[in-house]
């Protein structure tokens, strides 16, 4: 069996999932993570998560380790001089794992949940609202990925 990485769309919800900590400024937003870590990728991330309660550095180090896992989203934030700028991905072309701090902290932390909990399909499936990835069935082929993500500006509620 060839191992191959498969990455599904997470889509922030669009109502209340039962998490009573998502609210409706986000919905649009969306991202695509990978969903089958290695069982030592796996175990290395969640030492790495249990580590920024203990660690100064250890937010830092997570994310370091985890920003290959998103390859896409749609993120846009104003910059000092008002203009809309688009933000990388942290896994994606040009993007570093510093952007994970772009994020509205909110919404940061809905990302970091989606990524440690992206292997646990009942979980996946509350946080993207699919039954299976992107329609491909619940199989170990690889889920194709869009040509891109439309980037969703912020609304005034969100400039600096």
């Amino acid at each position: 069996m060839l191992f191959e990485a498969r990455y599904e769309l997470f889509r922030y919800p669009e109502e209340d999932t039962g998490a009573d900590a998502w609210g409706s400024a986000h919905v649009g937003f969306q991202a695509r993570i990978r969903v089958n870590p290695s069982g030592a990728e796996l175990r290395h991330e969640q030492k790495l998560l249990v580590a920024i309660a203990t660690d100064d550095d250890g937010e830092e180090t997570y994310l370091r380790y985890v920003a290959p896992r998103v390859t896409e989203w749609n993120l846009s934030v104003l910059d000092a001089e008002g203009n809309v700028r688009d933000v990388p991905a942290p896994g994606a072309e040009g993007g570093t794992w510093e952007a994970f701090y772009e994020l509205p902290s909110d919404l940061m932390t809905w990302v970091v949940s989606s990524i440690h909990l992206s292997h646990v399909k009942a979980v996946r499936v509350r946080l993207t609202g699919q039954t299976s990835p992107d329609g491909a069935g619940d199989t170990d082929t690889p889920t194709p990925t869009p040509d891109s993500l439309t980037a969703t500006p912020p609304t005034s509620s969100e400039a600096p």
